[in-house]
């Protein structure tokens, strides 16, 4: 009996219709029994079997499908099926199959041999003898050889059984051939047999292992086979394995491996560094640049990208530095491509002819300085490049040691100096030598010389020459000279000024003069010339005609003052005064003092000495005289000015009473609380004065025109009056008020121009000019507006309205007729309907007015469909703005909340009726003309029929 069954097809299924359907199975005792893979329930079995405690049987219901049983041990089953008066049924068991032997796999793959795995003991033969060992359901032929090959086969409690003859021939070897290609080539093979002379069947030709590295396709009309290399970059080996058959009967077959060798061709980029003196071609040996290690690589040069300009002799290029590309050809036919770096490198030199290696000793210490550091750019292209060393002997510089010079040197005595330069791109040194040599100087008559002038023009300065002054240093016409502010510019060269300088009077001025020729070094010299100023007097500038200004018949005089306005740069010069001419001219001490008085015409005279005798001495006088006092109007003046503000003083600018004194406007005037002070003209006053009490001020008179003269002024203060019945007011806006300044004033002048002393005017500010005591006080008074109050929200509860009122004057009265006021803002126990509201302020003016509305609250609704209170209806709200309903139940739940320009509700919430209890609804409207907001809330009865 087998332990597996598994033809068993559609079990409940017969033709198109489907049946109840029950699977039995009966198998020994201690088996595990699947259905479909998977275990069978513990309620459908195992069932003893009566009569044989050796077996156990499983009965399953309702079995549908495919149906595969397995067992460890043998196994039979049955099903039984039907319906109504139909019914089918059957039986399985003995060999699950006709033992048979095929074969799997190919001689590459490796073959086996094998029956059925379901059975329980298996024994195999070759040419009818046992094969020891071969006990399982499978053999590999291979391993005993060709011949006829049977396999008995055994079942637990049943027969054993003996399969037909295989026969079975040997695997041919398998052949191995290697290739070696370029990675930019295919392979071709074209099969054959090793040793067959049968025709290949190219249809039947395969790749049996496919390569890794690449890939291998066949012709099928052909049977040639294409290997084609991946792309890579490293050299690779593949195999793969083909299989041929021929067209005979029986056919011949054969196995190839197939070994590829890709070689990738390797290059890389090389440069070549030559020396070179000069700039511009150099001559390069290109095959000396390694750009591949390939065997039997063939290279090509060539001077672009391109691969254009091949370069015919590599061995000696000459050209500039720069790339030349180098095509490298394997000896499998692949091309690559490497750059060969050109680099010229420059080879040291030296050229020390065009340097100057004479220099003086400019600064005459003996001792020459070289900075080499400034030298090396003078003899050396490039020198930024190379190294540059400087010795005192060639052997020094031969050997490149280290007894090298500092880079400041100096000599006292001529010296050769070595030069060794070195660069550090492998070229040889280059060599060479300078010849330092101390020059002479330019011989001088002598090295200083000052000399004094006079400033013949008398304009405070002198302007000179001083190439007329070379002959004193230098008679030599092949030296030339220029002229320095400072010894350093001169020693230098540098900041040369012009010959021609100004001199100022009493000043010297220095130079600094630096003498060259074409053969000898520089030399210095000094020249120093002082301009002294020629003795100068001029009268003119000075006015001798002054003033007594103290009144007390004196005129006093410094001629310390006086000297600076008669002599130009008089600190340069000694100024004496005489009484006398004689004096003057002889020059003797007969002076007058510094400080000198006069009191009556006397002339002054003058003489006028430089420090310099080369200068001439220069004479004046001076006609003192005693000048006329300003002519003035008055000489006093008495003045009273009102108190306007009342406050006991009156501010005054006393300039305005200047026009009482005098009309010339060149005239200054100052004020002194003295007469002392004006005539000494100290202690000045402000011309702004605060005046309380009567005030005498003295004023002082100056003017170029004349000499200063006083006067006084006298100041005292009236008062005005002010109204004490013009007060404020505050009227209705639509009123007038009547203004009332008052009896008592002797003129009266109204901004609106009336002149009596009451006027009647409405809002707005106001002013009368009020006279009295000669003078007049302007009084000013404003009539304002009452401001009217506004009523911010009105606030309906039940019949109780709540006005909300702001602005104004406070307090507010409250009116519903616009007659009747309380000074309560509630009003309770009204009706329904509409209503206006009166507000008036403190101040008793229009009243402002609003609109509002009592509802006709609905308390109660009976939504039975009878047509009488069946829904709540506030139409009346719809000329209101924003209008909001809103009912929630006792828990505070919202039942129902008005959307739009709705304003009716059925007493439904979400179209199911409500139980019948109290709800509380909340109203609130936006007014549309003031856009207060008004909000109404009370409690609603809802009666449903239960």
């Amino acid at each position: 009996m087998p332990n597996k069954i598994d033809e068993i097809g559609f079990i409940n299924r017969i033709g198109g219709q489907t049946f109840s359907t029950r699977l039995n199975i009966i198998t020994q005792v201690g088996a595990t029994v699947t259905l479909n893979g998977g275990n069978i329930a513990a309620g459908n079995g195992p069932y003893p079997v009566t009569g044989n405690p050796n077996w156990v049987s499983y009965s399953i219901q309702n079995v549908t499908g495919n149906v595969t049983l397995n067992s460890t041990k043998a196994m039979t089953a049955g099903i039984a099926a039907g319906s109504g008066a139909v019914g089918y049924g059957g039986y399985f068991a003995g060999f699950s199959s006709v033992p048979a032997i095929t074969k799997t796999g190919d001689c590459y793959a490796g073959i086996l041999l094998q029956v059925d795995n379901n059975y329980d003991g298996y024994q195999w033969y070759l040419n009818g003898v046992a094969i020891p060992g071969a006990t399982t359901f499978s053999i590999n032929p291979e391993l005993y050889g060709a011949g006829a090959y049977t396999c008995s086969v055994t079942k637990n409690n049943c027969e054993t059984k003996l399969t037909t003859i295989y026969n079975y021939t040997l695997c041919p070897p398998i052949s191995t051939t290697t290739f070696t290609i370029g990675s930019c080539n295919t392979k071709v093979i074209t099969p054959a047999f090793t040793s067959s002379t049968q025709t290949i069947a190219p249809s039947l030709t395969a790749i049996i292992s496919q390569p890794t590295n690449g890939t291998a396709t066949v012709n099928p009309t052909t049977g040639q086979i294409t290997y084609t290399p991946n792309a890579t970059t490293v050299n690779t080996t593949d195999q793969f394995v083909y299989y041929i058959q021929g067209n005979g009967n029986p056919f011949a077959f054969e196995y190839f491996r197939i070994i590829i060798n890709t070689d990738v061709l390797q290059v890389n980029n090389a440069s070549i560094s030559i020396c070179n003196s000069a700039a511009g071609n150099g001559t390069y040996n290109l095959t000396t640049a390694s750009v591949t290690s390939a065997v039997g690589a063939n290279i090509t040069y060539f001077t672009n990208a391109n691969l254009t300009g091949q370069i015919t002799d590599p061995t000696n290029y000459t050209g500039p530095a720069g790339i030349i590309y180098a095509n490298v050809t394997s000896a499998y036919g692949c091309s690559k491509v490497a750059q060969i770096t050109l680099t010229m490198n420059q080879a040291p030199n030296i050229n020390t002819s065009t340097y100057n290696a004479e220099f003086c000793d400019d600064n005459s210490s003996g001792v020459i300085n070289i900075n080499f550091a400034t030298v090396t750019p003078q003899i050396v292209t490039n020198s930024a490049n190379f190294t540059v060393k400087y010795y005192l002997n060639q052997a020094d510089a031969t050997a490149g040691n280290n007894n090298t010079l500092p880079t400041n040197w100096n000599y006292s005595t001529n010296t050769t100096v070595y030069v060794r330069v070195e660069s550090t791109n492998g070229c040889p040194p280059a060599f060479g030598q300078i010849n330092f040599v101390i020059k002479n100087k330019v011989p001088l008559l002598t090295p200083t010389h000052v000399v004094e002038i006079c400033d013949t023009d008398m304009n405070g300065s002198e302007t000179v020459n001083l190439n007329t002054y070379k002959n004193i240093f230098t008679t030599d016409p092949g030296t030339n000279v220029t002229f320095h502010n400072s010894l350093a510019d001169a020693q230098s060269g540098a900041n040369a000024i012009p010959a021609t300088q100004t001199i100022n009077n009493g000043a010297t001025g220095t130079f600094y003069l630096r003498f060259t020729n074409a053969t000898q070094c520089f030399n210095t010299a000094s020249l120093a010339i002082k301009v002294n100023a020629v003795p100068n007097i001029n009268i003119a500038n000075f006015n001798g005609n002054l003033c007594d200004d103290n009144f007390d018949g004196i005129v006093n005089v410094n001629f310390s003052t006086i000297t600076p306005q008669v002599v130009t740069n008089s600190a340069n010069f000694t100024v004496r005064y005489y009484l006398s001419q004689a004096d003057a001219n002889a020059g003797n001490t007969n002076t007058l003092p510094t400080n000198w008085t006069y009191t009556s015409a006397t002339t002054v005279y003058i003489r006028v000495d430089g420090t310099s005798t080369i200068c001439p001495t220069a004479f004046g006088q001076i006609n003192f005289t005693i000048g006329n006092k300003i002519t003035l109007l008055t000489t006093n003046f008495t003045a009273e000015i009102c108190d306007n503000d009342l406050n006991g003083s009156q501010s005054v600018n006393l300039n305005d009473y200047r026009n009482q004194f005098t009309a010339d406007p060149s005239v200054t005037l100052t004020y002194h609380a003295t007469l002392a002070d004006a005539q000494s003209g100290i202690n000045g006053l402000a011309v702004n004065q605060i005046i309380t009490t009567p005030a005498t001020f003295y004023i002082r008179f100056t003017s170029n025109n004349g000499c200063p003269n006083t006067a006084t002024l006298k100041i005292s203060l009236r008062s005005p009056k002010k109204s004490e019945v013009l007060k404020d007011q505050i009227i209705c806006s639509n009123d007038k008020a009547v203004l009332n300044a008052g009896d008592g004033f002797t003129s009266y002048l109204w901004n609106t121009g009336a002149t009596t002393s009451t006027i009647t005017v409405g809002v707005g500010t106001y002013y009368v000019d009020l006279g009295f005591n000669g003078c007049i006080y302007r009084q000013t008074v404003t009539v304002t507006a009452a401001q009217a109050p506004t009523i911010t929200s009105i606030v309906v509860t039940g019949t109780t309205a709540t006005i909300n009122v702001t602005g104004g004057n406070a307090p507010y009265q409250y009116s519903l007729n616009g007659s009747d006021y309380q000074n309560s803002n509630v009003f309770t126990g009204l009706s329904r309907g509409p209503y206006k509201v009166y507000v008036i302020g403190r101040d008793g003016c229009q009243p402002v007015i609003k609109d509002f509305l009592i509802l006709n609250l609905i308390n109660t609704i009976t939504p039975n469909g009878d047509g009488r209170n069946d829904v709540l209806d506030y139409s009346d709200l719809r000329i209101k703005d924003q209008v909001s309903i809103e009912v929630v139940d006792r828990y505070g739940a919202a039942v129902y909340k008005s959307s739009g320009n709705n304003y009716k509700w059925d007493g439904k919430s979400g179209g199911r009726n409500l139980s019948t209890g109290t709800y509380w609804y909340i109203i609130k409207w936006i007014e549309p003309d003031t856009k207060l907001p008004v909000s109404h809330s009370g409690w609603l009865l809802i009666k449903n029929r239960e």
